[in-house]
């Protein structure tokens, strides 16, 4: 009889420790499924914030964009010039001291210039106002600058035609 209550006491006990840790391991799937949760609803908010931080920066380019379009006019810059002048040379270009091309023309360039063709050496946004050009073979640019004037939103080509050590710019 003692061995039959001992061994329905270990059972009883036995039944017990399983029962406490069935209960512990059900807490910790609960406490993982949770955080799993949680883990899930930070990744989706950190998507709606990413997606909210690209819009707006979308709308401070095009209000950029806006801006500076009203302030500033759009200039193309060709040059014409005889093959010959160029051939072995840089060109060079300087707008308000700051030197913006200076560099030597291409095969593909020279072939445009034997062509006849003007050649497009920049495209640029400009401050409205006046501008000073000097333009040359690279070491050997104008003595004196040319006066351009920019007007606002407005687009301007530029053609400065380099001859016999000369430039000669037109507007159209």
């Amino acid at each position: 009889m003692r061995r039959v209550l001992l061994i329905l006491t270990l059972f009883a006990m036995a039944f017990t420790v399983l029962g406490a840790a069935s209960s512990a391991f059900a807490d910790e799937k609960e406490d993982a499924a949770n955080a799993e949760r949680a883990v899930k609803n930070y990744e989706e908010r950190v998507e709606e914030l990413s997606k909210e931080v690209a819009s707006i920066r979308e709308e401070l380019e095009d209000l950029t964009r806006q801006m500076l379009e009203g302030e500033t006019g759009r200039v193309f810059i060709f040059m014409r010039g005889r093959v010959s002048d160029w051939v072995d040379r840089a060109v060079a270009l300087d707008i308000d001291g700051e030197t913006l091309v200076s560099r030597p023309l291409t095969p593909a360039e020279l072939n445009v210039l034997g062509g006849d063709l003007p050649l497009e050496l920049l495209e640029l946004r400009l401050a409205a106002g006046e501008h000073s050009l000097l333009f040359g073979p690279k070491g050997e640019l104008m003595a004196q600058p040319v006066k351009m004037k920019v007007e606002r939103a407005k687009r301007l080509t530029w053609i400065v035609t380099y001859e016999d050590g000369t430039a000669r710019w037109e507007v159209e």
